[in-house]
């Protein structure tokens, strides 16, 4: 499993923002969750630290929502939220946990987010990328083998519906309106 935990966790305080946590208790937390899983004896455990954001067009976002307000403030600032991303890595080295490290591999640029904090599809992508190379290189018996996305795949993870193949079969037998012979 990968825990992605953080981003609300590390909003501003002073902003009056009642999903902000300590950074303590944000440490506390997760290597609660981390425990727990471990525990039940998961082979396999990512974690992810919370993303950076680019607090221009979040706070622009924030106004369009709630009013065109002046006076309003943004709720997350990379200075604070950087501080949580560090302690996920820590806590990953320190239980020898892969991570996924959002700050190496996303920036605050706008390209990388729909609102300044939402994941744009370039973000998504990226994060995809990460997790697939962190399974292949990491957790080879949850990699998926054979040509990645068909039934012959040697991954022990089960599929949630039918492998592309089965799909694409399917399809084509319909696509042409092959009937079956009863």
């Amino acid at each position: 499993g990968n825990n992605f935990f953080g981003a609300n966790d590390a909003q501003v305080p002073e902003v009056g923002n009642i999903q902000h946590i300590s950074l303590e208790k944000y440490e506390t937390g997760l290597r609660s969750i981390v425990s727990f899983f471990q525990q039940l004896n998961a082979k396999h455990i990512i974690l992810i630290t919370p993303p950076p954001v680019n607090e221009d067009d979040w706070l622009a976002c924030l106004r369009e929502i709630q009013g065109n307000d002046s006076a309003l403030k943004v709720d997350r600032r990379n200075e604070v939220t950087e501080q949580y991303a560090k302690k996920c890595k820590e806590i990953a080295a320190d239980l020898n946990l892969s991570c996924v490290d959002l700050w190496k591999i996303l920036d605050s640029k706008p390209d990388n987010f729909s609102d300044g904090l939402h994941f744009s599809p370039k973000a998504c992508k990226l994060l995809y990328e990460e997790l697939a190379r962190i399974i292949d290189e990491k957790m080879p018996d949850l990699a998926v083998r054979g040509d990645k996305i068909n039934s012959d795949s040697t991954s022990e993870l089960l599929p949630l519906g039918p492998w592309w193949d089965q799909i694409r079969d399917a399809e084509t037998t319909f696509g042409n309106k092959k009937q079956r012979t009863e």
